[in-house]
């Protein structure tokens, strides 16, 4: 029995257009309504998450930053888990010697390593996307862009504990070369949410360590929770939930870790599986 169903949201819950889908809106309430807990589960941070949960008027609990941070469905944080400070360190200095693209992202600000390539990588997203991008997508955007700060603002990890590195690069071997010499680091996760870039986090901080916490915290054991997702940063989820859903538009490595496989985010997926568990047929 499902007690539990946690969503991934780009790629996922998001549509073509970047955001929930009247679809989707509607059978997430439904499946509230029949007393199953919905939750996010993101590599978004809790604002960004919560601007689209908001235009559906869904209130949920949150897993933000694949799993550093887990939040109730009142807003109030439960669950931190920052990165290594020494590790933080060493990557920021590697990515600034190697000219590789970078943000950071600790409980309340983030910082961006190249503000101009950041600004232009931000206005290319809107325009390489055109007509798909919704209204909400690109007040998100301008948001997001007014709310950086330089690097230098950034004092050091002790003082202000990162709990993410979003790195971007269109050059494979950029980000090739930052797994072979972090991968091994004990202290890091290293996972991806498309092919330009790599998602760093504690290694703590993974969505299916955080949905375990979150579900032991309820009284809900991991058998009773069903997760669904599509790329890299979903598999810890994948892998520990009883219930395990990738999207039609997952690589192939993801749908293999998955025990069962839902239509595509541009085709209301999580809208068609969730009327699956309502009515007990997970097939």
């Amino acid at each position: 029995m499902i007690r539990l169903f946690a969503s991934d949201m780009d790629g996922t819950l998001l549509n073509e257009h970047h955001i929930i889908s009247d679809e989707n809106a509607a059978a997430v309430k439904q499946l509230q309504q029949h007393g199953i807990e919905f939750m996010i589960a993101t590599g978004r941070d809790y604002r960004s998450a919560t601007q689209l949960l908001n235009a559906q008027n869904i209130q949920c609990s949150i897993v933000a930053l694949n799993g550093a941070c887990i939040y109730d469905a009142n807003g109030m944080l439960l669950y931190q888990r920052a990165i290594d400070p020494q590790a933080t360190n060493e990557l920021i200095q590697y990515l600034l010697a190697h000219n590789i693209q970078f943000v950071i992202q600790s409980d309340s600000n983030f910082y961006v390593a190249d503000m101009k390539t950041f600004v232009e990588s931000a206005l290319a997203f809107t325009e390489r996307y055109g007509d798909n991008v919704h209204d909400l997508t690109v007040a998100q955007m301008r948001d997001y862009v007014a709310a950086a700060q330089e690097l230098s603002a950034f004092s050091n990890p002790v003082a202000e504990p990162i709990l993410k590195f979003m790195i971007s690069s269109d050059c494979t071997s950029d980000l090739d070369n930052i797994r072979h010499l972090f991968d091994a680091n004990p202290h890091l996760d290293i996972t991806s949410s498309a092919p330009d870039n790599l998602e760093i986090t504690s290694n703590a901080a993974q969505k299916g360590l955080a949905l375990k916490y979150y579900a032991t915290h309820k009284g809900i054991t991991m058998q009773e929770v069903a997760g669904i997702g599509d790329s890299p940063n979903d598999r810890s989820m994948l892998q520990m939930v009883g219930y395990s859903f990738a999207m039609a538009n997952a690589p192939e490595f993801i749908k293999q870790l998955a025990k069962y496989h839902a239509p595509a985010n541009i085709e209301h997926g999580v809208a068609q599986i969730i009327a699956q568990v309502i009515a007990g047929n997970y097939s």
